[in-house]
């Protein structure tokens, strides 16, 4: 297995064009996103390991060779398996394509706690009319800026930084590149709607709404100012990625005008203790 230079991540786009419909990969490829990038053979690739940013992410393509397989297991228990008495547990979900990878790494994960679900991905084409809903009565929308990401007196600001840089790799680099809403009531912020990866006129979201403000339009309104502002700084495509039985995230996206493209799979590994023992 050998790591990329970042000047040469691009040589590695045939082997992950399978996982196109992921702009982490997308981005990271182009050098827009830290990543680990690694082949089996820098000249002629052939499989592939992306590791972003996000260290709970892991992304494989390509040909699942049983000795790239063997490397890519031995790589993920050297970066997720809990060292010392004191380390806690580490999740992380395997990206893949193609469906081969999930159990030929299930196989080579043996100890850790490994299982395969399925997610799915919807597309939204933006054009000259985003979607629109209106704030619900109490709250204001506040697009998210310097102002808002400083402001730690107001209730949930942490949760919504540490939301930020689960995608991103700094605040600064999420106001400069990437862009959101959010509601606030009071001093308390409710939820929110943040840009992902955005990448070559494209861009993916996710929504959080805090729990005590769920079921009352906080998601829609923040994800269609969100979408709104993306179609006004060039956005034209975006991307959303939900778990397949996350009844409330499709019926979300269905409702903003999003259309199922696609389902896959993906292989979840909880790494502890125990599986560090096996």
């Amino acid at each position: 297995m050998y790591r990329l230079a970042q000047r040469d991540a691009h040589l590695a786009g045939s082997v992950f064009a399978a996982l196109e419909h992921h702009l982490a990969v997308l981005s990271a490829l182009a050098g827009e996103t830290p990543a680990e990038i690694y082949v089996d053979d820098p000249a002629h690739p052939q499989a592939g390991l992306l590791l972003p940013a996000n260290r709970h992410r892991i992304y494989v393509a390509g040909v699942a060779t049983p000795d790239f397989v063997t490397a890519v297991a031995a790589v993920l228990r050297q970066r997720y398996l809990p060292a010392g008495q004191a380390a806690q547990p580490s999740d992380a979900i395997v990206y893949y394509a193609p469906d081969r990878w999930g159990p030929a790494l299930a196989e080579q994960l043996a100890g850790v706690q490994t299982w395969e679900a399925e997610r799915r991905y919807y597309r939204l084409r933006l054009g000259p009319d985003a979607p629109s809903f209106p704030v619900p009565a109490g709250f204001t929308l506040r697009q998210i800026e310097a102002a808002v990401l400083d402001d730690h007196a107001l209730l949930n600001c942490d949760e919504l930084v540490a939301e930020v840089l689960s995608e991103s790799p700094s605040v600064e680099e999420f106001l400069q590149h990437k862009l959101g809403y959010c509601a606030q009531q009071g001093q308390e912020l409710a939820g929110w709607c943040l840009s992902e990866y955005n990448h070559a006129g494209r861009c993916e979201i996710g929504i959080e709404t805090v729990a005590p403000y769920r079921r009352q339009g906080i998601g829609l309104a923040t994800a269609a100012a969100t979408l709104a502002l993306a179609a006004r700084q060039g956005i034209r495509e975006v991307g959303w990625h939900c778990w397949g039985d996350n009844a409330a995230s499709i019926g979300l996206a269905t409702r903003l005008g999003f259309e199922e493209v696609a389902r896959y799979r993906v292989l979840f590994c909880h790494f502890d203790a125990a599986s560090a023992n096996a």
